[in-house]
């Protein structure tokens, strides 16, 4: 299978990841069909993505360096608690999930951006 033709070439990587030698990041990119189903310009597209990547502040990478401090405090509390159940209630939607006792929360890695996801 594909999946498994790239076995190799992803355990290499994984390793390299491992080993702090390589990082991948997967990033918001404006084009005109996303910005026309938001009801937006192209160009007040860009500059969504811009704020909420925090282009526009005078260091960016110091600004998701105190986020990620931050998501990692966050993520250490949730999983500090003896969470049950995550419960989602809104106008179309009713969702109780169970969380499993092995169970932990991660994220936070900086890889997707803009993301704030735990």
């Amino acid at each position: 299978t594909a999946r498994d033709s790239k076995k190799q070439y992803r355990d290499w990587l994984n390793a390299k990841e491992n080993a702090g030698k390589f990082t991948w990041t997967i990033a918001l990119w404006g084009v005109e069909a996303k910005a026309a189903e938001v009801g937006l310009s192209l160009e007040a597209y860009w500059q969504q993505i811009i704020k909420a990547c925090f282009l526009d502040e005078a260091d960016p990478v110091a600004h998701w360096r105190k986020i990620s401090v931050e998501q990692e405090h966050i993520r250490q509390a949730l999983n500090q608690m003896k969470i049950q159940w995550v419960h989602a209630v809104g106008a179309d939607l009713d969702l109780k999930v169970k969380i499993g006792s092995e169970r932990s929360w991660n994220g936070g890695s900086g890889r997707n951006i803009p993301s704030f996801e735990i």
